[in-house]
C-alpha cells in the first residue's frame, strides 16, 4: 500500500538540512531511497542518522516518524580477527 511520506535529510554533523522532500512510497525506506538515491536501513549508530522520514496515519491521524541510518559495510561489521588478510 503507498503512504505519502516526507523525507528529511541529515547532515553528517548530525542537523537537519533544512529541506524536506515530500513524495508516495510503499515504505520509509524505499521513500528514502527514491529522495536521497541512498539505500537506508532502520538500525544503527546515531552518528550515521542520515533521515528521518514521517508519515500520518490517515485513520487515527498520528504521526509517526522513522529514523534512517547508512548501513555498515560488512568488513567493518566483522571483528578485525575475522577480516579477510589479518
Amino acid at each position: 500500500m503507498l503512504r505519502c511520506y516526507t523525507v528529511h535529510e541529515i547532515l553528517s554533523s548530525g542537523a537537519p538540512a533544512g529541506s524536506e522532500i515530500k513524495l508516495t512510497a510503499a515504505s520509509p525506506e524505499e521513500a528514502a531511497r527514491l529522495a536521497l538515491g541512498e539505500t537506508l536501513v532502520r538500525g544503527g549508530h546515531s552518528r550515521r542518522l542520515r533521515a528521518k522520514v514521517y508519515t500520518t496515519d490517515t485513520a487515527e491521524g498520528l504521526l509517526t516518524m522513522v529514523r534512517l541510518y547508512t548501513p555498515v559495510e560488512a568488513s567493518a561489521a566483522r571483528p578485525r580477527s575475522q577480516r579477510a588478510g589479518s
